[in-house]
């Protein structure tokens, strides 16, 4: 499947199971604005907002996004439990986007628990973080190949190999 030129996010689902998106292309995603009153805007290729339990992207060519290539993230929700587990980006070629690959997760209240059990990025080309349409973000010089912010990201079996890294305009890893 081609998915090219979207507004909002190219494929966005809450919390899901088993979400896999194998052998499609994403270009021009994103720039829409989320709120006016911060100026502020995105756009994803693929993007989980919420708990998962296997979630694959794979095999993609993913270009010109204003945020990010691919993410798993939550900024709300403190009180419920969120484990984010068996999520693999590997094999995909991700170009000119802010963030090719972005997650993050708040910090819980006491007694809950917020998690990546079973992250996996490999195999990947990544190239050009920061130099496509979404430079012109307020934020600009957030852009990184590999961007988790500074949140609280707790994680398990967290693995990233055999990537290649070719030019970022601001960050190339921020974990």
């Amino acid at each position: 499947l081609c998915f090219i030129h979207f507004g909002f996010h190219g494929i966005s689902s809450a919390t899901t199971k088993n979400l896999v998106v194998t052998n499609c292309e994403f270009g021009f995603i994103g720039g829409s604005w989320f709120r006016t009153d911060t100026l502020s805007r995105y756009g994803n290729a693929v993007e989980i907002y919420g708990a998962v339990d296997g979630y694959v992207v794979d095999n993609c060519y993913i270009y010109h996004c204003y945020d990010a290539g691919v993410t798993h993230q939550l900024t709300q929700s403190p009180e419920k439990e969120c484990i984010m587990a068996d999520i693999h980006y590997t094999n995909n070629v991700i170009t000119y986007t802010s963030y090719p690959v972005e997650y993050f997760i708040n910090e819980p209240n006491a007694g809950v628990t917020h998690a990546y059990l079973g992250l996996e990025i490999s195999d990947n080309i990544i190239r050009y973080t920061g130099y496509g349409f979404g430079d012109q973000r307020p934020d600009k010089k957030a852009a990184a190949s590999i961007k988790s912010w500074n949140t609280y990201n707790a994680a398990d079996n967290y693995v990233m190999n055999n990537n290649i890294f070719d030019r970022s305009k601001y960050n190339l890893i921020q974990l």
